[in-house]
């Protein structure tokens, strides 16, 4: 009987001193609404910032500042599965120096996002240009 108390007394405390750091975890998206504003998790430059929105119509914009001047992007969206991961297939209503595609570099007009680990992920991830992007509540 002490053996079982013991075990169970050792249970309890691992249990108890194991990291439940938990705050990255509330900030992940989990659902399957995927409208509205997701905002950049790496504005940590002064004079950048950079967010979606997604609307229900399959239309989105998109908010990009960099040096103190902003751009506004707009266009349409289609959105499928992949790997059971949801897509988004961006496609602008005209060329910009901010939409970036590992395929044709800056000055692009189309852009693949997806939601990796409850996070809105740019594809541009393979070849060194990842933004990544939280759900805002």
């Amino acid at each position: 009987m002490k053996k079982i108390g013991l075990l169970i007394l050792v249970l309890i405390s691992v249990a108890a001193c194991s990291s439940d750091d938990r705050s990255d975890e509330n900030t992940r998206y989990t659902g399957t609404d995927y409208y509205g504003k997701w905002v950049s998790i790496d504005d940590t430059a002064e004079g950048w910032s950079d967010h979606y929105v997604f609307n229900k119509n399959n239309t989105f914009t998109r908010v990009k500042t960099v040096n103190g001047v902003t751009a506004n992007l707009s266009g349409t969206f289609e959105l499928f599965t992949r790997e059971d991961k949801p897509n988004f297939q961006l496609t602008y209503s005209e060329p910009s120096n901010l939409i970036y595609s590992c395929s044709s570099g800056f000055g692009g007009k189309s852009e693949l996002l997806y939601i990796l680990d409850g996070h809105l992920e740019n594809s541009a991830k393979m070849c060194d240009y990842q933004l990544t992007y939280k759900k805002e509540k």
